[in-house]
Protein backbone atom coordinates (compact mmCIF):
# COMPACT_ATOMS: atom_id res chain seq x y z
CA UNK A 1 0.00 0.00 0.00
CA UNK A 2 1.31 3.39 -0.75
CA UNK A 3 1.83 6.08 1.80
CA UNK A 4 -1.25 8.11 0.15
CA UNK A 5 -3.54 5.39 -0.22
CA UNK A 6 -7.02 6.59 -0.16
CA UNK A 7 -6.05 10.73 0.04
CA UNK A 8 -6.81 13.49 -2.47
CA UNK A 9 -4.42 16.10 -3.34
CA UNK A 10 -4.21 18.99 -5.61
CA UNK A 11 -0.99 20.49 -7.07
CA UNK A 12 -0.74 23.66 -8.64
CA UNK A 13 1.61 24.65 -11.25
CA UNK A 14 2.16 20.79 -12.06
CA UNK A 15 2.54 20.78 -16.59
CA UNK A 16 6.68 20.22 -15.63
CA UNK A 17 9.27 20.23 -13.55
CA UNK A 18 8.80 20.11 -9.38
CA UNK A 19 5.16 19.99 -9.83
CA UNK A 20 4.99 17.64 -12.58
CA UNK A 21 7.05 15.48 -10.20
CA UNK A 22 5.44 15.97 -7.26
CA UNK A 23 2.15 15.11 -9.35
CA UNK A 24 3.87 11.86 -10.48
CA UNK A 25 4.96 10.89 -6.84
CA UNK A 26 1.70 11.42 -5.76
CA UNK A 27 0.15 8.74 -8.00
CA UNK A 28 2.52 6.65 -7.46
CA UNK A 29 2.21 6.24 -4.01
CA UNK A 30 -1.72 5.77 -4.37
CA UNK A 31 -3.19 9.18 -3.82
CA UNK A 32 -5.91 10.65 -6.77
CA UNK A 33 -4.76 13.91 -7.86
CA UNK A 34 -5.83 16.90 -10.01
CA UNK A 35 -2.72 18.46 -11.25
CA UNK A 36 -3.39 21.98 -12.67
CA UNK A 37 -1.62 24.72 -14.40
CA UNK A 38 -2.23 27.84 -16.48
CA UNK A 39 -0.70 25.71 -19.73
CA UNK A 40 -2.89 23.69 -21.18
CA UNK A 41 0.14 20.96 -22.50
CA UNK A 42 -0.56 18.47 -19.80
CA UNK A 43 -1.06 15.23 -21.49
CA UNK A 44 2.74 14.30 -20.39
CA UNK A 45 1.69 14.46 -16.51
CA UNK A 46 -1.63 13.13 -16.97
CA UNK A 47 0.34 10.11 -19.54
CA UNK A 48 2.70 9.33 -16.36
CA UNK A 49 0.50 9.52 -13.84
CA UNK A 50 -0.44 5.62 -13.59
CA UNK A 51 -4.32 6.41 -13.99
CA UNK A 52 -4.66 8.58 -11.31
CA UNK A 53 -3.98 11.88 -12.66
CA UNK A 54 -7.09 14.01 -13.93
CA UNK A 55 -5.64 17.81 -15.73
CA UNK A 56 -6.89 20.57 -14.81
CA UNK A 57 -6.49 24.74 -15.90
CA UNK A 58 -5.89 26.89 -13.16
CA UNK A 59 -4.58 30.54 -12.58
CA UNK A 60 -3.61 30.61 -9.53
CA UNK A 61 -3.75 34.53 -9.61
CA UNK A 62 -7.88 34.46 -9.37
CA UNK A 63 -9.19 33.49 -6.17
CA UNK A 64 -12.33 31.69 -8.42
CA UNK A 65 -10.36 30.01 -10.51
CA UNK A 66 -8.72 27.80 -7.76
CA UNK A 67 -11.63 27.52 -5.94
CA UNK A 68 -13.49 25.85 -8.91
CA UNK A 69 -10.97 23.09 -9.22
CA UNK A 70 -10.56 23.13 -5.67
CA UNK A 71 -14.73 21.95 -6.06
CA UNK A 72 -13.52 19.77 -9.48
CA UNK A 73 -11.15 17.71 -6.85
CA UNK A 74 -14.47 17.09 -4.27
CA UNK A 75 -16.54 16.45 -7.17
CA UNK A 76 -14.53 14.03 -8.80
CA UNK A 77 -12.45 12.29 -5.67
CA UNK A 78 -14.71 12.89 -2.70
CA UNK A 79 -12.78 15.06 -0.98
CA UNK A 80 -9.23 17.14 -0.40
CA UNK A 81 -6.61 15.89 1.61
CA UNK A 82 -3.62 17.54 0.76
CA UNK A 83 -2.92 21.15 -1.19
CA UNK A 84 0.34 21.58 -2.61
CA UNK A 85 0.68 25.50 -3.57
CA UNK A 86 3.45 24.90 -5.77
CA UNK A 87 2.62 27.32 -9.49
CA UNK A 88 5.38 30.22 -9.19
CA UNK A 89 6.85 32.74 -11.47
CA UNK A 90 10.39 33.40 -12.00
CA UNK A 91 11.17 37.53 -12.43
CA UNK A 92 13.48 38.30 -14.72
CA UNK A 93 17.23 38.43 -13.52
CA UNK A 94 17.84 42.17 -13.07
CA UNK A 95 19.21 44.65 -10.76
CA UNK A 96 16.64 45.75 -8.27
CA UNK A 97 16.79 49.51 -9.53
CA UNK A 98 16.16 47.51 -13.58
CA UNK A 99 13.66 45.52 -11.97
CA UNK A 100 10.58 46.35 -13.92
CA UNK A 101 7.10 46.99 -11.82
CA UNK A 102 4.83 45.06 -13.53
CA UNK A 103 7.30 41.49 -12.99
CA UNK A 104 7.13 42.99 -9.46
CA UNK A 105 3.66 42.63 -9.35
CA UNK A 106 3.76 39.58 -11.36
CA UNK A 107 5.76 37.75 -8.96
CA UNK A 108 4.00 38.78 -5.98
CA UNK A 109 0.67 37.81 -7.51
CA UNK A 110 1.26 34.79 -8.38
CA UNK A 111 4.25 33.39 -5.72
CA UNK A 112 2.28 35.18 -2.42
CA UNK A 113 -1.19 35.66 -3.62
CA UNK A 114 -1.44 32.45 -5.45
CA UNK A 115 -0.56 30.53 -2.58
CA UNK A 116 -3.03 32.60 -0.27
CA UNK A 117 -5.48 31.89 -2.78
CA UNK A 118 -4.92 28.50 -2.37
CA UNK A 119 -4.73 28.14 1.02
CA UNK A 120 -7.81 30.08 1.46
CA UNK A 121 -9.79 27.83 -1.21
CA UNK A 122 -8.54 24.51 0.39
CA UNK A 123 -8.92 25.05 4.38
CA UNK A 124 -12.65 24.98 4.73
CA UNK A 125 -12.82 21.52 3.32
CA UNK A 126 -10.48 20.63 5.44
CA UNK A 127 -11.29 21.39 8.76
CA UNK A 128 -13.37 18.60 9.72
CA UNK A 129 -10.80 15.80 9.22
CA UNK A 130 -7.49 17.32 8.97
CA UNK A 131 -5.15 17.75 5.82
CA UNK A 132 -1.86 18.99 4.39
CA UNK A 133 -0.71 22.30 2.95
CA UNK A 134 2.47 22.41 0.98
CA UNK A 135 3.71 25.67 0.00
CA UNK A 136 6.56 26.15 -2.52
CA UNK A 137 9.08 28.40 -1.17
CA UNK A 138 13.15 28.34 -2.26
CA UNK A 139 15.84 28.92 -0.74
CA UNK A 140 15.66 32.33 -1.63
CA UNK A 141 13.34 32.81 1.20
CA UNK A 142 16.36 33.11 3.44
CA UNK A 143 19.67 33.77 1.90
CA UNK A 144 20.03 36.67 -0.59
CA UNK A 145 20.76 36.16 -4.04
CA UNK A 146 21.29 38.98 -6.37
CA UNK A 147 19.48 40.07 -9.23
CA UNK A 148 16.40 38.04 -7.88
CA UNK A 149 14.70 41.00 -5.79
CA UNK A 150 10.88 40.29 -6.56
CA UNK A 151 11.57 36.37 -6.92
CA UNK A 152 13.33 36.04 -2.88
CA UNK A 153 11.32 38.49 -1.56
CA UNK A 154 7.94 36.94 -2.45
CA UNK A 155 9.58 33.65 -1.48
CA UNK A 156 10.01 35.01 1.61
CA UNK A 157 6.80 36.39 2.35
CA UNK A 158 5.49 33.02 1.33
CA UNK A 159 7.67 31.26 4.24
CA UNK A 160 6.08 33.78 6.70
CA UNK A 161 2.67 32.88 5.22
CA UNK A 162 3.24 29.11 5.65
CA UNK A 163 4.14 30.04 9.63
CA UNK A 164 0.98 32.20 9.95
CA UNK A 165 -1.75 29.62 8.47
CA UNK A 166 0.10 26.66 10.28
CA UNK A 167 -0.34 28.60 13.51
CA UNK A 168 -4.40 29.39 12.41
CA UNK A 169 -4.81 26.46 10.98
CA UNK A 170 -3.13 23.62 12.83
CA UNK A 171 -6.62 23.10 15.76
CA UNK A 172 -8.44 21.67 12.85
CA UNK A 173 -5.75 19.57 12.40
CA UNK A 174 -4.37 20.97 9.13
CA UNK A 175 -1.07 21.17 8.88
CA UNK A 176 0.73 23.68 6.94
CA UNK A 177 4.58 23.29 5.87
CA UNK A 178 6.71 24.71 3.10
CA UNK A 179 9.56 23.61 0.93
CA UNK A 180 12.64 25.51 0.12
CA UNK A 181 13.96 24.17 -2.90
CA UNK A 182 17.75 25.13 -3.84
CA UNK A 183 19.01 25.24 -7.91
CA UNK A 184 16.66 22.53 -9.16
CA UNK A 185 17.01 21.18 -13.12
CA UNK A 186 14.02 22.16 -14.45
CA UNK A 187 13.41 24.65 -17.25
CA UNK A 188 11.53 27.16 -15.05
CA UNK A 189 12.39 30.43 -15.65
CA UNK A 190 14.89 29.07 -18.43
CA UNK A 191 16.95 26.37 -16.72
CA UNK A 192 20.54 26.02 -15.87
CA UNK A 193 22.82 25.59 -19.52
CA UNK A 194 25.55 22.99 -19.03
CA UNK A 195 27.78 25.09 -17.84
CA UNK A 196 26.17 27.25 -15.75
CA UNK A 197 24.75 23.91 -14.00
CA UNK A 198 28.33 22.81 -13.88
CA UNK A 199 29.33 26.00 -12.04
CA UNK A 200 26.66 25.67 -9.61
CA UNK A 201 27.22 21.58 -8.93
CA UNK A 202 30.62 22.74 -7.83
CA UNK A 203 29.04 25.08 -5.49
CA UNK A 204 26.96 23.19 -3.34
CA UNK A 205 28.39 21.09 -0.57
CA UNK A 206 26.90 17.69 -2.70
CA UNK A 207 28.88 18.40 -5.47
CA UNK A 208 25.39 18.31 -7.73
CA UNK A 209 22.63 20.36 -7.91
CA UNK A 210 18.78 19.32 -7.63
CA UNK A 211 16.53 17.43 -9.63
CA UNK A 212 12.73 17.42 -9.35
CA UNK A 213 12.21 14.15 -7.68
CA UNK A 214 14.43 15.50 -4.77
CA UNK A 215 11.66 17.91 -3.53
CA UNK A 216 9.40 15.80 -4.73
CA UNK A 217 10.37 13.30 -1.79
CA UNK A 218 10.26 16.06 0.78
CA UNK A 219 6.46 17.53 -1.01
CA UNK A 220 5.62 13.27 -0.62
CA UNK A 221 6.65 12.90 3.11
CA UNK A 222 5.03 16.13 4.28
CA UNK A 223 1.66 14.45 2.60
CA UNK A 224 1.70 11.72 4.66
CA UNK A 225 0.90 10.50 7.64
CA UNK A 226 4.49 9.97 8.32
CA UNK A 227 4.52 14.35 9.39
CA UNK A 228 1.82 13.84 11.26
CA UNK A 229 3.43 16.23 14.01
CA UNK A 230 4.95 18.30 11.52
CA UNK A 231 3.98 21.93 11.32
CA UNK A 232 4.96 25.69 10.61
CA UNK A 233 8.31 24.19 9.02
CA UNK A 234 10.36 24.86 6.43
CA UNK A 235 12.24 22.58 4.60
CA UNK A 236 15.11 23.02 2.54
CA UNK A 237 15.76 20.49 -0.37
CA UNK A 238 19.12 22.45 -1.54
CA UNK A 239 22.19 20.15 -0.79
CA UNK A 240 23.41 22.30 2.43
CA UNK A 241 23.67 25.13 0.11
CA UNK A 242 21.17 26.92 3.28
CA UNK A 243 23.93 26.32 5.41
CA UNK A 244 26.83 28.50 3.53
Amino acid sequence: MGRLEGKVALVTGSAAGIGQAIAWRYAREGAQVLATDISSEMDETVAQGEGRIVAAHCDVTDPKSIQSCVAQCIDRFGGIDVMCNNAGFPAPLVPVDELRFEDWKRSYSVNVDGVFHGIQAAAPHMKEKGGAIINMASIGSVKALPNLAAYASSKAAVMQLTKVAALDLGKYGIRVNAIGPGYIRTTFGGGYSDEVAEMLAEQNPMGRIGEPDDVAGVALFLASDDARWVNGAMHFVCGGSSAL
